[in-house]
């Protein structure tokens, strides 16, 4: 169960809310069309671009929600860089007074993961929140339940692709957004070229029956 809820937990830490980005995506879409009706801002080409067809407008709301993730994306992993470059001074200091610490190289390997397992414990929690820390701290976590380093290698390459996995899956709405975009591009060329058949064969209809009632007259 311990080894399933951090799974759990690892697959969700890359992940950003989708709902305060589709509400903020939803609201600035809105602004974008409120704006370009403005008669200061009012242009034929931008209307004819935004409001030709009901798919352009769903392509402008995927484009702001997908903008609103990605700056999302970009806050949180500014954060991280910043907790990643003070977990890693953390770590750096341990191993520089590991004296202190009771990290004596003499020790075997289960005993040092079981002091910096300990000492882990007594960091701040917005580092050991972070994901280097987290990294960091499942790997202990395995060496002290294992009560073994023999597999460490093992450990640190399961970690770091459990990680790759959840942060590209991370990037699910995006990657959707791009596909449907295209889609949505394609499927309005195919109604506008309908529509414009259509429109056609109606003026032809309505030209052809005139012809005809003219002859008939005649």
């Amino acid at each position: 169960m311990a080894k399933t809820t951090v799974s759990k937990r690892a697959a969700t830490a890359f992940d950003i809310p989708l709902f305060p980005s589709i509400a903020l995506g939803t609201v600035l879409c809105c602004g974008f069309y409120f704006l370009i009706l403005l008669p200061q801002f009012r242009h034929p080409l931008v209307l004819r671009y935004a409001l030709c067809h009901w798919v352009a407008i769903v392509s402008a709301w995927l484009f702001f929600t997908a903008m609103v993730y990605m700056g999302s994306k970009w806050f949180v992993l500014s954060r991280q860089n910043r907790l990643a470059i003070a977990a890693e001074s953390l770590m750096n200091e341990l191993v520089d007074h590991r004296a202190q610490w009771d990290l004596e190289p003499t020790m075997d390997g289960f005993r040092r993961a079981m002091s910096l397992q300990s000492l882990l414990r007594l960091q701040a929690p917005e580092i050991l929140s972070s994901w280097f820390a987290q990294r960091i701290i499942g790997v202990v976590n395995r060496q002290v339940e294992r009560r073994s380093i023999a597999r460490l290698d093992e450990d640190l390459q399961n970690l770091s692709d459990r990680d790759a996995d959840a942060q590209h899956a991370s990037y699910a709405m995006v990657r959707i957004n791009c596909w449907a975009m295209p889609m949505l591009g394609f499927l309005g060329t195919v109604i506008g070229i309908s529509d414009r058949k259509s429109t056609r064969l109606n003026s032809s209809h309505l030209v052809i029956s005139y012809a005809v009632f003219c002859l008939k007259k005649k």
